[in-house]
């Protein structure tokens, strides 16, 4: 341990004689560090952090729809893919390629979902079959 500290910094992750974690922190710092002496399940830790990235997935997508709004502010958006049924094969790759979540596969097809699609096209100049389109909505 270091004998030279400044105002405000703290000595965090020690290891006293037991072998614990624990923290020092200067006065003037108001930081609360809780030290974690109880280890969690793996399996528990895995549920806990798996539900954590699906809530802050629906924040992200909550996010995103709210920023589409603002840079569109009144106006709708002046074009949308489209899907031609006859020729998509379902690969998925329109899916994977759609920075807004728009497009899913179902029953065979990609379908655009209106709402989140931005006109943005990276779907129609990835489509192997040529199955997707924009138009003017």
């Amino acid at each position: 341990m270091s004998g030279r500290r400044g105002l405000g910094r703290s000595r965090l992750n020690a290891r006293d004689s037991t072998g614990v974690q624990s923290a020092t922190l200067h006065p003037n710092n108001f930081e609360i560090v809780q030290d974690s002496l109880i280890q969690t399940d793996p399996e528990e830790e895995f549920v806990k952090l798996k539900t954590q990235a699906e809530d802050l997935k629906k924040q992200l997508q909550a996010i995103n729809a709210r920023i589409r709004e603002l840079e569109g502010g009144s106006k709708k958006i002046a074009r949308a893919a489209c899907v031609n049924p006859a020729k998509c094969i379902a690969c998925g790759i329109c899916e994977k390629v759609c920075p807004t979540g728009a497009i899913s596969i179902a029953a065979g097809n990609a379908c655009i979902d209106l709402t989140k699609c931005t006109g943005c096209g990276r779907c129609v100049s990835q489509c192997p079959q040529a199955a997707l389109w924009m138009k003017k909505v």
